[in-house]
């Protein structure tokens, strides 16, 4: 499998996608870098469906890691916790938009793994992530209607704005 990548500018700073070169095991993956965020996204689809199966198992997992933020636990919690409430809602926020554009009738077990590497404040991960399942699934041989896209929105002294930076997010007048 070759190294591919791909570089569009949306907003203030560039997006790459880049696929062949980490989990080569996984159905897809790649990994998305928009300023100094880099998220590691993978797709892994069960072969077969379990028998007596009558729903489509889409799992989502949006992991935060504290050394992405350059927070090393120290004392009692060493460990990863549950998810925090950003987490989940950021693995709704990228479960909603691709279920429909899967086959109605697809039963298969599809697990979609967004595991944030490094985060720069001024470049979200949560659009890093879903812009990677997205690319995942859609080269993957997993039967998808897709593919979507995300971008932030702000509104900022009278201009529209995408992707805003940090500063931008706080005098915006929309999120």
């Amino acid at each position: 499998m070759s190294i591919h990548s791909v570089e569009c500018n949306v907003g203030t700073n560039p997006i790459t996608i880049e696929t062949g070169k980490m989990a080569r095991l996984a159905d897809g993956a790649v990994v998305v870098r928009s300023g100094d965020t880099v998220v590691l996204v993978t797709v892994v689809s069960a072969t077969k469906v379990k028998e007596g199966q009558t729903f489509f198992p889409l799992s989502v997992d949006f992991e935060e890691k504290l050394y992405a933020v350059g927070r090393i636990p120290g004392s009692f919690m060493r460990r990863e916790g549950r998810p925090s409430l950003p987490a989940v809602l950021a693995s709704r926020l990228i479960d909603r938009p691709m279920r429909p554009l899967f086959p109605y009738d697809f039963r298969n077990d599809v697990c979609i793994q967004c595991t944030v590497m490094s985060v720069d404040y001024d470049c979200s991960p949560e659009v890093a992530a879903m812009i990677g399942a997205s690319a995942c699934v859609s080269y993957s041989e997993i039967p998808f209607a897709g593919p979507i896209g995300c971008l932030e929105v702000g509104y900022v002294d009278g201009q529209i704005v995408m992707n805003p930076t940090n500063e931008q997010k706080h005098n915006s007048q929309l999120d």
